[in-house]
């Protein structure tokens, strides 16, 4: 199998927080601060093809991390989805499920050095803006995350 997203899966960059079934992992494009995958872990192509668990356990991954980077950061709002037509790009394309968390944001929010800030706030998310940030600002942001995420599985 050649899975783009299982060969992703292999490394341990940005991880926020792992389940039995999910990976939660920030996404290295940080356009909208805070922005993260949330992963199947096991290989699967289609939303349909979840179990009554996976889907449980997304349910509960949904509001901590919310809860989390609402802590971090305070975005106004979220915008998920699970979007897998990239991997039909390829002659012999492999889907996994998987979803986009996009927070956003109305104010700049300044965090570890830099402005981060929505300049699309109240509309669609752009495929041509690309914001490249170093890697221990990257790491901040999984940090700050991932610290609220723990506190909220403490309690």
């Amino acid at each position: 199998m050649d899975c783009e997203i299982c060969e992703v899966l292999k490394k341990d960059d940005f991880v926020i927080h792992q389940t039995k079934f999910w990976r939660i992992t920030l996404a290295p494009q940080q356009t909208y601060l805070g922005r993260c995958y949330v992963t199947l872990l096991r290989h699967c192509p289609d939303l349909a093809e979840l179990t009554q668990k996976e889907w449980e356990d997304s349910i509960q991954i949904v509001k901590d991390l919310e809860k989390a980077i609402r802590r971090a950061f305070n975005p106004d709002v979220f915008n998920w989805f699970c979007q897998m037509n990239d991997a039909f790009q390829s002659e012999t394309p492999q889907p996994h499920v998987h979803w986009h968390v996009r927070p956003r944001y109305k104010q700049k929010v300044e965090f570890s050095g830099q402005t981060f800030e929505d300049l699309e706030f109240g509309h669609r998310h752009s495929y041509t803006r690309e914001e490249v940030y170093p890697e221990t600002v990257l790491q901040d942001i999984t940090n700050k995350i991932k610290k609220n995420y723990l506190l909220l599985q403490k309690n």
